[in-house]
C-alpha cells in the first residue's frame, strides 16, 4: 500500500524522489494526452463516425429529446406542454424522407408539395399546424437553440394554439455532405383529429352475429383496442431521470467532448501549478512549456466545437398555417 501511494505521489507531485519532475508532465504522457484529446474530437465530431455509427440511434431517440427540449421552452413561457401524436410523427417522417431522398431543404419541395401535403397524406386533420426544419447539426441542443433564436421558428414553438407535436429525422446528402434532416410538425386537431379518408379505412365492417347455440369468443381484431396514452412530459418521452440524462448526453457529442476537454485542462493545470509552486526555486522549463502546449491545444478544440455549434441551418422562415379540413 505504501509503495502504491509513493508511486502515485511521484506521478503527480514534484519531490526529490522524482527530481521535481512529476511523471504526469513527462513528454510521453503529455503526447498521449494530446493524442487522446484529438481522438475524442474525431470520434465525437467526425461526420463519417457521426452518421455511420449513430444515425440509427439518433433516429430512435432524437425526436424524443427534441420534444422534451421544445416543451421545456414552452413551460418557461407558461404554456402547456405538447403531446406526441403518432400521425404527426408519421407526417414528419414522410417529409424528412422526401428531403433526404431528393436532397433539398425547404418547406416546399422541388415538385411543389407544401408542408400541409404531408399532414394530409398521413391523415392528420388540423385546425392549426406549423413546421420547423433543421439540418447540419451536431448536438440536439444546437437544433433547439437555432429554432429559438429565429423569431419565426420561435413563434411555432411557443404558439399557444398548438397542442400536439411530431418530430422525425432522416439521413441523406445535402450540399454534397452526409447530414441529418429534422422535421418538426406542430398541430391542433380539428373536431375529428384525423381525416375522413383515415376514418373510412378504420370504420369497422358489419359482422354477422353468432347463433345463440354457438357462442363465439370475440377475436382479437373484434376486441376494443386500448389507445396509447399520449406522451405529455419529459419522463414519458425519455424514460426515467437517469435514462433522460444518458440519452441527452448521447445526443450531444459536442457537449460531452467539451466536458472531457475541461477535465483534461483542469487536471493538467493542477499538476502544473503544483510543479511550479511546491519548489519554486527548482523549475524545468521544457516540462512547463509542454504542459502549456497541451492546455492551449485542448482550449483550441473547445473553440472549434463552438464553431460547429453555429453551423445549424434552418430555413429563412418557418411554416405556419391556420386551416381546417
Amino acid at each position: 500500500m505504501k509503495n502504491r501511494v509513493e508511486r502515485i505521489k511521484n506521478y503527480f507531485i514534484p519531490s526529490e524522489a522524482n527530481d521535481h519532475k512529476p511523471h504526469f508532465l513527462g513528454r510521453n504522457v503529455l503526447i498521449s494526452i494530446a493524442l487522446f484529446a484529438l481522438v475524442i474530437e474525431l470520434v465525437f465530431l467526425s461526420p463519417a463516425s457521426f452518421f455511420s455509427l449513430r444515425t440509427n440511434f439518433l433516429a430512435s431517440v432524437l425526436p424524443g429529446v427534441l420534444v422534451a427540449q421544445t416543451n421545456e421552452n414552452r413551460v418557461e413561457g407558461n404554456l402547456k406542454e405538447l403531446t406526441q401524436n403518432p400521425i404527426l410523427q408519421k407526417a414528419a417522417q414522410l417529409k424528412a424522407d422526401d428531403m433526404a431522398g431528393k436532397r433539398y431543404f425547404a418547406h416546399t419541395s422541388p415538385d411543389g408539395k407544401e408542408p400541409w401535403y404531408w399532414l394530409s397524406l398521413a391523415g392528420y386533420s388540423y385546425a392549426y399546424a406549423g413546421e420547423n426544419l433543421a439540418v447540419n447539426f451536431v448536438d440536439s441542443s444546437d437544433v433547439t437553440k437555432a429554432w429559438m433564436k429565429s423569431p419565426e421558428h420561435r413563434k411555432n414553438i411557443v404558439n399557444q394554439h398548438y397542442t400536439e407535436i411530431g418530430i422525425a429525422v432522416a439521413s441523406g446528402i445535402y450540399k454534397g455532405k452526409n447530414t441529418l434532416f429534422v422535421v418538426q410538425f406542430f398541430g391542433s386537431p380539428s373536431a375529428t383529429g384525423i381525416s375522413k379518408d383515415v376514418l373510412a379505412q378504420a370504420k369497422p365492417q358489419p359482422q354477422t352475429s353468432p347463433q345463440p347455440s354457438q357462442p363465439q369468443k370475440p377475436s382479437s381484431s373484434q376486441q376494443p383496442q386500448t389507445q396509447p396514452k399520449p406522451l405529455s412530459n419529459k419522463e414519458n418521452v425519455l424514460g426515467s431521470e437517469t435514462q433522460m440524462q444518458v440519452v441527452e448526453l448521447l445526443t450531444e457529442p459536442r457537449v460531452v467532448a467539451n466536458y472531457v476537454f475541461i477535465a483534461i485542462i483542469l487536471f493538467v493545470l493542477c499538476v502544473l501549478i503544483l510543479t511550479i509552486f511546491i519548489k519554486i526555486k527548482i523549475q524545468h522549463p521544457p516540462m512547463i512549456i509542454g504542459a502549456l502546449v497541451v492546455i492551449i491545444l485542448v482550449v483550441g478544440l473547445i473553440h472549434l466545437n463552438t464553431y460547429f455549434s453555429n453551423r445549424v441551418e434552418i430555413p429563412h422562415n418557418s411554416a405556419s398555417v391556420i386551416k381546417a379540413f
